[in-house]
């Protein structure tokens, strides 16, 4: 009978690295533990990953390198540093897509609708279908102070000051 790939290796009950979780059901599955040193330079790479542009988001850097998307974002609500690091990688992809979205020429550019969609995701209060104006009292009476001084401006540019003089004809 042939054995499963990485059997040999598979951490037991009793191994300094492994750790049983338990689930509501009763169930328990093994979780190997990693060493320091290995989860500090697997965020090194995640971020070098960021930074070539060979991901947008933790979910492709754990298919890439064969973590769950469970465990990078723990890592990433635990390490505020991190988090705060990858959040500035994202920063700097969605403002090289704005201006690689800015600068388009009309001419073919490839996968815009995938960089729009990119950008959503990005930056989602700045580009979300359905706008929310966050419109209170004194944001309203403010706008409304500014229209009204601009129609008084704009009034006594249309209005003359002295009446226009009749011509009497004779």
């Amino acid at each position: 009978m042939a054995r499963p790939i990485g059997s040999k290796n598979r951490k037991k009950p009793g191994d300094p690295d492994y750790v049983k979780m338990g689930f509501p059901s009763g169930a328990t599955k093994i979780v190997e533990s990693m060493p320091v040193a290995e989860i500090i330079s697997t965020k090194l790479k995640i971020l070098e990953m960021f930074d070539n542009r060979e991901i947008d988001n933790l979910s492709q850097a754990g298919n890439k390198l064969g973590l769950s998307k469970t465990r990078l974002y723990r890592w990433k609500e635990k390490d505020k540093f991190w988090s705060e690091q990858i959040n500035q990688a994202k920063e700097l992809i969605a403002d090289e897509l704005e201006q690689e979205l800015k600068n388009h020429d009309g001419r073919f550019m490839p996968y815009v609708t995938t960089r729009i969609f990119m950008l959503k995701a990005l930056r989602p209060n700045m580009y979300r279908d359905n706008a929310k104006l966050d419109v209170t009292d004194s944001k309203l009476t403010a706008l409304l102070e500014e229209l009204k001084a601009l129609t008084v401006k704009e009034s006594k540019k249309v209005v003359p000051s002295e009446p226009p003089k009749e011509e009497t004809k004779k």
